[in-house]
């Protein structure tokens, strides 16, 4: 028996896969099976995309806090020392 090939996909792919369950109204499990892959892994796409968004937030906001302390003197002091 020959071991089957691991497939791989797109990082377009995986968040078309996301976009489709939050947008079509249907189970996670349902949305996996329909295009061919296992919950576990559309779940860990969902995941790791939700992830990267609330991270990719929060450094956005950290730089805004930044930008405005820099009209501050101490408070941009204070912002030099901990970074």
């Amino acid at each position: 028996m020959t071991p089957r090939a691991r497939r791989s996909f797109t990082e377009k792919f995986k968040r078309e896969a996301v976009r489709l369950k939050q947008t079509i109204g249907r189970t996670i499990s349902q949305v996996a099976e329909g295009i061919g892959i296992g919950l576990s892994t559309l779940t860990r796409w969902k995941r790791k995309i939700k992830s990267a968004i609330v991270q990719k937030s929060h450094w956005e906001h950290r730089g805004d806090f930044r930008r405005n302390a820099t009209t501050r003197p101490i408070l941009s002091n204070f912002l030099d020392k901990i970074y």
